[in-house]
């Protein structure tokens, strides 16, 4: 029986409740006005930095007074300018701030597009409307994708990467989606700063793809995603260090610490991903799910290289975003000594695709009486993830997820920050 009889869900009917569950969501888009100094930040880059990219610092702004620290008085800006021209190129036509929105609208369409099709692709039709729904109801992603940030653009182009590949390899002689799937990860690449140590994702596809034998195609891919590098190149040519001091330490010994920094000051690894368990309780299947994996390849890593396509680049792509999500917080954390929830965005929706096939796997043995506690938790899960996302919604100047469990067990907070 196939997925499609399994679960009778009209494509485009799902697509035009997901539109509207979009605009919904996305009322308080239109109208809501940039508060984060990050925002600031990076409108202030698209109007002042030139065509050429000169001019692009924060050297004589309002940011460099109040935020004491070295970064902002550096002559150049420490994360790349891709976002800020994407704004900038808008703004001839429209005023900063909209054009922001607009390259932030086309991001967020765009990711369920590819949330979609990935996890189609992937995992099946049945995974792909679970992922969907997931994605959807993810009150990081509905935060940070009305914010004017950049963690949320280097996901959805990463996951424009990872979809190139896919298709390239449904259409091997077409080599235009694999330099496309380069592309989009280089360009993922040139976000953050931080944002090169995920090279790691598409160098698993190389290394987990037995069908690729195209070795000037492969040796291209590379060379287009080494240019996702040419950022780092420049700081290293312009201030002669990857790590100069013009990025670190604060002006005078002063610090600048807004209540947002100040309320994550004492949060280590581990809040994150409490703070993501609390939201997405299904997150201890997807924990269940890699761990079991994980030993079996451990037990007979022949698993690995006899399995389909799908599980190998699901697997690649798990073990490489876990990977590189642990290098980007690191650096970060490094950098500024804060473990933010954000930094972790690109792994998410790859989360989700892989507790959706999780969870049709679990439906698959029809176990009728796990099954039906099972769906109660898949059920409670929803409930908890839809009233997180409305409550930090209501509340976006905290600029944090708010966790529902917050509210449903006294005391609950005290076990984050």
């Amino acid at each position: 029986m196939t997925d499609e009889k399994i679960f009778l869900i009209g494509r485009r009917h799902f697509y035009i409740a997901l539109v509207l569950f979009i605009l919904l969501m996305k009322a308080s888009f239109f109208t809501r006005t940039p508060t984060d100094w990050d925002e600031g930040v990076y409108l202030y880059l698209a109007q002042n930095m030139g065509w050429l990219f000169d001019n692009y610092s924060l050297k004589g702004s309002l940011f460099e007074r109040e935020l004491l620290h070295n970064v902002y008085s550096s002559p150049v800006f420490h994360h790349p300018p891709l976002i800020p021209y994407m704004i900038k190129i808008l703004s001839v036509g429209l005023p900063p701030e909209a054009a922001a929105k607009l390259v932030n609208f086309g991001f967020i369409f765009l990711s369920f597009f590819l949330v979609y099709n990935i996890s189609s692709k992937l995992a099946g039709s049945r995974s792909a409307y679970m992922a969907t729904v997931l994605w959807a109801l993810c009150p990081v992603f509905n935060l940070e994708s009305n914010l004017i940030h950049l963690d949320f653009p280097c996901t959805v182009l990463m996951l424009a990467g990872i979809w190139c590949y896919i298709c390239f390899h449904e259409n091997p002689s077409q080599n235009g989606f694999l330099f496309l799937s380069a592309a989009g990860f280089a360009s993922a690449m040139l976000v953050k700063f931080t944002a090169p140590v995920y090279i790691l994702v598409p160098l698993s596809f190389i290394a987990a793809d037995r069908d690729l034998r195209n070795r000037k195609a492969v040796l291209l891919y590379i060379g287009i995603l080494f240019a996702g590098f040419a950022w780092w190149f420049y700081i290293i040519f312009r201030l002669g260090s990857l790590i100069p001091h013009e990025f670190f330490g604060s002006i005078g010994g002063q610090s600048f610490s807004s209540p947002y920094l100040k309320s994550i000051s004492k949060r280590h690894w581990y809040h994150v991903w409490l703070y993501f368990t609390a939201i997405c309780p299904l997150f201890i299947v997807y924990l269940y799910g890699i761990t079991k994996y994980g030993a079996g390849l451990i037990r007979n890593p022949k698993t690995f290289r006899d399995a389909p396509f799908n599980i190998r680049i699901l697997a690649a792509v798990n073990i490489s975003l876990i990977v590189s999500a642990f290098a980007f917080n690191i650096m970060n954390a490094y950098s500024n000594g804060y473990w933010i929830l954000r930094h972790n965005l690109p792994i998410f929706p790859i989360i989700y695709i892989t507790v959706a096939y999780i969870i049709r796997l679990i439906f698959d043995e029809n176990n009728k009486i796990f099954n039906a506690y099972f769906i109660v938790f898949i059920f409670l899960n929803m409930v908890l993830m839809s009233f997180s996302t409305f409550v930090t919604m209501l509340n976006q100047t905290t600029l944090k997820a708010v966790p529902a469990i917050f509210f449903w067990i006294p005391g609950a907070a005290r076990f984050f920050y």
